[in-house]
């Protein structure tokens, strides 16, 4: 099956969320103007680029091949622009042209282009902003910077469907529960037309138990799950220590009872103040902000680029009306991705 028939198929079986783009159909012109227009010379058509010459023909030969039962249901579906954004996704794809995926109508299909292109042209930068999270998508940054590695920073069915496509195999898909193996391999073959199998298809190995709070008593670290999915490195060489799918706003974090914590913190071999917020079990927001909370962090290595491992400390001591025992967050993880904090809001 090509990629534009299962991009079809795919639609048609599980998409919910299209919100096509259909054009408003010109004004009916009044009878002086339309007796107006017939006096003159028809106006020649545009010529079309080269582009939009093979998405023509494109949807010209997709449409005259679809089964006679996908032509009607597209057609009861009101959806016939479908083969067209297939064509549109494919010639975007192969012409490594970000920009020609605006002209898709549907858009879970303009975002699938605008991932494929930058996996497909290797530009980490060109990923969209993930859904839900701070930050690009993950997935698409992994497979775009060539770096299965960086698998490790999406949600973990994410996971391992970005491991698949790395790998070009199913394989990694069999981690997970039974329920959830289809959906992780599904579209692996449309993949292999974008990106070839790339060696030591594997993510960072993160050690929970590097990553977490220290309890004052000196025991078994209490882990931060969010910690193994890797930082933030601000392009201005700032390191965001922060859960991505909660950012800053503590509103987001879910009630387990635990302490949330976000930290923006300058790189530097030396303790460094930083700025920073937390959460107590208890629902006080401290913050260094507010003057209620103090912030001190140490970075046994300072991370520059994608990749890079983050290894350090986080010292964080009540002060005020709430002044209390410090809590340590400690860390070793690695940078997800560097990002424009213009991502970060």
């Amino acid at each position: 099956m090509s990629m534009r028939a299962a991009v079809l198929v795919g639609l048609l079986t599980a998409c919910d969320d299209r919100s096509p783009r259909r054009p408003e159909p010109p004004p009916r012109p009044s009878p002086a103007t339309a007796a107006t227009s017939a006096a003159l010379p028809s106006e020649a058509p545009a010529p079309l680029s080269a582009d939009d010459d093979a998405v023509a023909r494109c949807t010209a030969r997709d449409r005259a091949a679809l089964p006679v039962a996908l032509r009607v249901a597209l057609a009861d579906l009101g959806d016939d622009a479908l083969v067209e954004d297939a064509c549109r996704m494919d010639v975007a794809i192969r012409g490594r042209a970000p920009a020609r995926c605006a002209a898709l109508s549907v858009d879970v299909l303009r975002r699938s282009c605008v991932v494929r292109v930058a996996v497909a042209s290797a530009r980490p930068a060109d990923c969209p902003g993930a859904v839900g999270e701070i930050g690009r998508d993950a997935v698409c940054v992994a497979l775009a910077a060539r770096d299965p590695g960086l698998c490790a920073a999406a949600r973990v069915l994410e996971r391992q469907r970005c491991l698949a496509i790395a790998a070009g195999r199913d394989a990694p898909c069999d981690a997970l529960v039974p329920e959830l193996r289809s959906e992780c391999a599904r579209g692996l073959e449309e993949w292999r037309s974008v990106l070839p199998p790339l060696a030591h298809a594997a993510p960072r190995d993160v050690d929970a138990a590097r990553n977490g709070w220290v309890p004052s008593d000196g025991g078994a670290t209490e882990p931060v799950p969010w910690l193994a999915r890797g930082l933030l490195l601000v392009d201005d060489g700032s390191v965001e220590i922060v859960d991505p799918h909660t950012g800053w706003d503590d509103g987001r974090a879910t009630d387990d009872g635990g302490f949330w914590v976000a930290v923006h913190a300058v790189p530097s071999h030396a303790p460094t103040a930083a700025r920073a917020a937390l959460r107590t079990p208890r629902g006080e927001r401290l913050g260094t902000d507010e003057g209620t909370l103090a912030a001190v962090v140490h970075l046994a290595a300072v991370p520059r680029r994608r990749g890079d491992r983050v290894v350090g400390r986080v010292r964080l001591t009540p002060t005020g009306p709430l002044a209390g025992a410090p809590r340590e967050l400690r860390f070793d993880t690695f940078v997800r991705d560097v990002v424009p904090a213009s991502l970060l809001r």
